[in-house]
């Protein structure tokens, strides 16, 4: 299962599992990286289909990222006034 900014966990701590989950996977799949550029390198079909799925993707975890930092900064706003 892949990680997910959804957690119950404080943002850096969501940050730094997200960074070490996502460096665990590829150390544990370390030849995935050049077997999907080489299946995508001469294959426009599956080199489009490859940059569709990850620009969704990306896009799902910029927004997750966004609400995160959202929430982060609203918290920060919130503690600073009532100081």
């Amino acid at each position: 299962m892949f990680f997910s900014l959804r957690q119950d966990l404080p943002f850096l701590e969501k940050i730094k599992k997200g960074v070490e989950d996502h460096f665990d996977f590829i150390a544990a799949n370390s030849r995935l990286p050049n077997f999907m550029f080489s299946e995508v390198l001469y294959d426009e079909k599956l080199k489009s289909l490859l940059i569709d799925v990850l620009r969704e993707k990306v896009k799902s975890i910029l927004h997750e990222l966004k609400a995160e930092i959202d929430k982060e900064v609203k918290r920060y706003d919130t503690a600073c006034k009532s100081l």
